[in-house]
């Protein structure tokens, strides 16, 4: 073989190899980028998620003050009749 056909094997060769390597940092670029935007959408679920446990928490607190006033007014009617 002619020097000129050995070079142009190593060129051909050399941008398969290229290629494959994009191929490769671009395959972990997507899985990079997929993993990311999993994790935000997971952050955001459970800030939606805390958010309702807050917001139930808050509600029966409501309702268990509510009670406890009702009760204590009963109790203050109760002692008028003894």
């Amino acid at each position: 073989m002619t020097q000129i056909k050995i070079m142009s094997k190593i060129k051909d060769f050399m941008k398969g190899q290229i290629s494959v390597s994009v191929a490769v940092i671009s395959a972990f670029g997507v899985i990079f980028a997929s993993m990311v935007g999993a994790w935000t959408s997971a952050g955001a679920r459970v800030n939606a998620l805390e958010t309702k446990v807050q917001v139930v928490e808050e509600r029966e607190s409501n309702h268990f003050e509510e009670v406890q006033k009702s009760l204590e007014r009963i109790e203050v009617k109760i002692d008028k009749l003894k």
